[in-house]
């Protein structure tokens, strides 16, 4: 029986955190689906997104055993230049899977070590997790546009595997580093809860729409306040997740005092993604306006909550409305969004019920896929052209 690979995974946040998003869903997902076919290592920040404070129970600057797999919980300080290479010399590994193109901690430092030869050589697998959808590259552009022009002009990103989770994606990549560069489509693997939800009350002449995001400018929250101002009919709107950036949630409570008396906005703060569901099964809709996403393990949280969706055009879960689970809409149309609203608000429980039953088929036929995690397998059995 061949040796298994060991995986070197570069992320900012991991389990136990959960403020970080999909890509800590991604990773467990993907440890928990495929761990016994790869021995995982990976790497990562010794605390949340935002948490002044380490996690309970952990070695700092250390290897710690988390299940079957072993995970670097890295302070902020200790993550410098030489410690990565020093991990890099002296950590034994087959490939290296890195979940950002721009983080310079957790991709741009690997990927110059191997440039510059100062490391041993390894495969590099590198998925941008939807870093490169035209609306993320808008935020911050001119930083992002210099740092791209300098990776081509310098070859930094010869030789890496690019993981794409959609077709979508793959087109993106390709559009920025050409049609020559090696690409692999393989979607997430998504978290499965297997609790058989009851179809959810609906009382008709009522809407109750949910945010659950990370609140950041890719997210768009305040652009979905702001599609509110439009709206006369009667909802609410609860927003959870963690506060990333500070300035930008100040501007979404500035538009929140400037909507009409009809529209009830409540911030709900963080919460666990064993609460995700939950929070769904409590909502007709979870209206996501989001800029761009590559996969969306929170858009699928919904659809396994049987809760409807109401998205931008800018993630890979399209024709929604002619599957009667939802509505994937381009930001612009606000008037497609008011009608989606609309038709969620008139809804009785016979029509949510129906919709229910829409989930649970679109449930089975795109999202419960044994295929995903036969390329999961694929995907990390590659090696690139040696150098």
């Amino acid at each position: 029986m061949a040796e298994k690979k060991t995986i070197l995974i570069f992320t900012p946040y991991y389990v136990p955190g959960f403020k970080g998003g999909g890509p800590i869903r991604s990773i467990s997902n993907l440890v928990d689906s495929i761990g016994n076919d790869f021995n995982f290592k990976i790497i990562t920040y010794d605390r949340d997104l935002g948490d002044e404070s380490p996690y309970d129970g952990i070695v700092q600057n250390s290897w710690n055993n988390l299940g079957n797999t072993k995970v670097f919980y890295a302070s902020h300080d200790w993550l410098s230049f030489g410690n990565i290479k020093s991990l890099l010399e002296n950590t034994d590994y087959d490939s290296i899977y890195l979940n950002s193109f721009f983080s310079f901690k957790f991709s741009i430092v690997q990927v110059l070590l191997r440039k510059l030869k100062l490391v041993p050589y390894r495969p590099i697998i590198l998925a941008p997790r939807g870093e490169f959808s035209p609306g993320a590259l808008n935020i911050k552009k001119l930083k992002k546009s210099v740092f791209m022009t300098l990776s081509k002009l310098l070859n930094m990103h010869s030789n890496i595997i690019w993981h794409a989770t959609s077709l979508e994606e793959q087109e993106h990549i390709k559009k920025n580093f050409g049609n020559t560069i090696a690409t692999r489509v393989v979607p997430n693997l998504p978290s499965i809860n297997k609790d058989d939800f009851k179809n959810r009350k609906k009382e008709k002449e009522s809407l109750k729409l949910v945010f659950l995001s990370r609140i950041s400018p890719k997210k768009n929250l305040d652009g979905a306040l702001r599609m509110l101002r439009g709206v006369s009919l009667p909802l609410t709107f609860n927003v959870y997740g963690p506060i990333e950036d500070l300035d930008y949630w100040k501007e979404c409570q500035k538009i929140i005092k400037t909507l009409p008396s009809n529209i009830k906005v409540n911030y709900k703060g963080e919460i666990n993604n064993n609460k995700v569901q939950d929070v769904f099964k409590e909502h007709d809709a979870f209206f996501f306006p989001t800029h761009g996403e590559n996969y969306g393990h929170v858009i699928v949280e919904a659809l396994l909550s049987k809760c409807l969706v109401i998205l931008s055009d800018q993630t890979p879960w399209r024709e929604l409305e002619k599957s009667g689970v939802g509505w994937d809409i381009p930001l612009g149309e606000h008037e497609n969004f008011y009608a989606a609203f609309k038709e969620i608000y008139n809804m009785d429980d016979i029509e949510m019920k129906r919709r229910s039953d829409n989930i649970n088929k679109y449930i089975n036929k795109h999202i419960i896929d044994n295929s995903v995690v036969e390329g999961s397998i694929v995907l990390f059995s590659l090696d690139c052209i040696k150098n």
